[in-house]
């Protein structure tokens, strides 16, 4: 789960922000404030990190996911002196997480399973020499990031270590090059300071489990090292020399193997790609796990979804997300079990959307197999498509959708209230909640066996009143809501203010100016 996003000289952000996130995140403020952005920058990180890591584009503006152009058009006021800088704080879901991504959390999940992994990578114009010529647009370079791993909640910092991008001799970069190793995108790291030395060896030495893990690495450093025994005696210093002798590696992901520095010689006094001895860094080797997992989680709905058609191709694929624009909608519904559809129904109803879905099947083999998503009206039992209503239900379908088959992810979604009456965007608040595991719904079940997380970025009041409703009724947690307030202010960019909920169900923080107060002076100015 998410907790925390962190942007500095990123679009609108030209100071350091922070976005705190829960179970449901509902971000407001006025057009072109800066709301999308948070959510852009998730999407930026997701098409750039989520599939590897090439140290030579470390940055992927243009991609699936989102366009942000160029890394000129993301730093704040296209200032290129400026270092652009995005932070990620997050747990690991809970749950079977059956996905292969999700297999990544269950390394020494009984040790860390509850800890929060926070990164923050800063990124800076690539210097002019090292430019193409041809080159056409500004490329972004990975200058230095940070690891932090804490307890649950962030009470107590297990090590931080802040790296720097580096390079490996000549020497071992030789080792390394054949068929054993050789990668395109290495990415090679070294310590910035002392204190992350110190940090990161306090830690080995504190937890049983990773000084066990280090013991190979120390072993092989230091030939003759001697027994588990007095690996347990190393001191402090000792512990921290070692580790200065190593740059840390990533093989197209962020950092997480150790590497020494300059090979260690044989008795044989031959030097081989073997005497390198590159292992695994243990706690620090989490981070590229897990954040790639993380980001595999996150599925974005964007503000306009495709018009209902009339009957669509069926596709060979089984896709596992409704699409941006939720153009993968029916075909989803056709490929999955009966119960989807059902659960649908079951939400339309609370909506008291008085039609129930079906899916039939048309075409033959020569013009293709094609699906007819049917909407049949419970008042007459008049069987129609979603052409023939309301443009509000096609855009309603694929939030209902993405939410019901969905289980352990983080869903971003804009605008979902649009062509929505307002009754309908209250309900769409429950149906947030209950399928972030806040709300049991009316069906006596949650919505879905292991909750998501939803950042929704919306205009909408009737949403945020169906949700302190709820808080006041004492069926949700205020803490595990965020409203999120984009501020533009004059000369200094947008600031993310958090918005504090009582158990009441009322404001602690008072909504910036302006804001759902139309109403008012339409009526009484």
């Amino acid at each position: 789960m998410l907790r925390s996003l962190a942007v500095n000289n990123f679009k609108p952000f030209g100071s350091f922000q922070t976005a705190e996130l829960a179970p449901l995140t509902l971000i407001y403020g006025p057009n072109s404030g800066g709301k999308s952005s948070i959510i852009q920058a998730l999407l930026l990180l997701k098409q750039s990190f989520a599939d590897g890591f090439t140290p030579e584009f470390p940055l992927m503006p243009r991609g699936d996911f989102v366009d942000l152009g160029s890394f000129k058009s993301m730093i704040h006021r296209h200032l290129l002196n400026r270092e652009l800088n995005i932070g990620l704080s997050f747990e690991p879901f809970d749950g079977a997480r059956t996905r292969n991504s999700r297999t990544y959390f269950d390394r020494h999940s009984a040790t860390f399973k509850g800890d929060r992994r926070t990164v923050q990578m800063y990124f800076s114009a690539r210097p002019e020499k090292e430019r193409a010529e041809k080159e056409k647009s500004e490329r972004a370079v990975l200058s230095r990031l940070s690891y932090d791993l804490a307890e649950a909640e962030g009470l107590k910092n297990r090590f931080h270590i802040d790296l720097r991008v580096s390079e490996l001799s000549q020497e071992v970069t030789e080792l390394l090059m054949g068929p054993v190793f050789r990668d395109p995108d290495v990415a090679v790291f070294d310590w910035a300071d002392d204190e992350s030395l110190l940090s990161y060896g306090k830690f080995l030495l504190s937890n049983t489990e990773m000084r066990s893990e280090f013991e190979m690495l120390r072993a092989r450093l230091n030939p003759g090292g001697g027994t588990t025994a007095k690996v347990k005696r190393i001191s402090l210093s000792d512990l921290v020399d070692s580790l200065r002798s190593c740059n840390l590696l990533g093989r197209s992901t962020l950092p997480y193997l150790l590497c020494p520095k300059s090979p260690v010689p044989s008795e044989a006094k031959t030097i081989s790609r073997h005497d390198l001895m590159i292992i695994g860094s243990p706690g620090i080797d989490l981070f590229q796990r897990d954040l790639r997992a993380i980001l595999q989680s996150i599925e974005y709905l964007g503000p306009l979804r495709s018009a209902p058609e009339r009957h669509y191709f069926l596709g060979n694929a089984h896709s596992e997300h409704v699409g941006k624009h939720g153009e993968n909608t029916p075909q989803m519904l056709y490929y999955r079990s009966k119960e989807t559809t059902n659960l649908l129904n079951k939400w339309l109803e609370k909506f008291e959307i008085p039609y129930t879905v079906s899916l039939g099947s048309i075409g033959d083999e020569v013009v293709g197999e094609m699906i007819v998503l049917n909407l049949q009206d419970q008042r007459n039992h008049t069987k129609v498509t979603t052409s023939d209503v309301g443009f509000g239900i096609g855009q309603l379908l694929p939030v209902l959708v993405q939410g019901i088959v969905s289980t352990s992810q983080v869903l971003c979604v804009e605008q979902p209230e649009i062509h929505l009456h307002p009754r309908l965007q209250g309900a769409l608040g429950d149906f947030f909640l209950s399928s972030s595991g806040l709300l049991e719904d009316s069906h006596k079940r949650t919505a879905v066996p292991e909750p998501n997380q939803w950042l929704v970025e919306t205009h909408s009041e009737s949403i945020i009143l169906r949700v302190l409703k709820r808080i006041r009724e004492g069926s949700v947690d205020p803490s595990k809501v965020s409203v999120l307030y984009v501020n533009p202010v004059k000369d200094f960019g947008s600031e993310i203010l958090r918005l504090r909920i009582d158990p009441k169900g009322k404001f602690i923080d008072e909504w910036p100016q302006g804001c759902f107060e139309e109403t008012f002076q339409e009526m009484f100015f």
